[in-house]
């Protein structure tokens, strides 16, 4: 049999250093000489997954902003549209269970968003 098979840091073969959770919400990338859009596609506590139309360089450093969220971060890996990245230092569960929250009450929390836009546009007030 051959060893082959990469262990993680805790020495389980397979399994990642923490859960993820699936978001689908958007996001921010604050890059080096430029800030770019994102989908928020995953999240654990050390690290993210998210889909972009421009993706970084690998080794990349950056702040991934979403929300109450912002966490320093390199890109690890970059394919396509998709890029994995690294929190440096890693973030707590409670951050992670905060973000959850967020992507469950998102759509709900657009449509009120868009309500309030038309409210305003129709009696003419602006959002400032």
């Amino acid at each position: 049999m051959s060893d082959a098979t990469p262990l993680d840091h805790t020495g389980q073969i397979g399994r990642r250093a923490s859960a993820r959770v699936r978001l689908g919400i958007p996001a921010k990338l604050l890059l080096l000489g430029r800030n770019a859009r994102c989908l928020l596609d995953n999240l654990s506590c050390h690290g993210a997954l998210l889909t972009m139309d421009e993706p970084p360089r690998s080794g990349d450093s950056a702040v991934l902003q979403c929300e109450e969220l912002e966490a320093f971060c390199a890109v690890t890996r970059v394919e396509g549209r998709t890029c994995a990245v690294q929190f440096l230092p890693a973030l707590d569960q409670q951050n992670v269970s905060g973000m959850r929250s967020v992507a469950d009450h998102y759509a709900e929390h657009m449509r009120e968003e868009i309500e309030d836009h038309a409210r305003n546009w129709v009696v003419g007030t602006r959002n400032l």
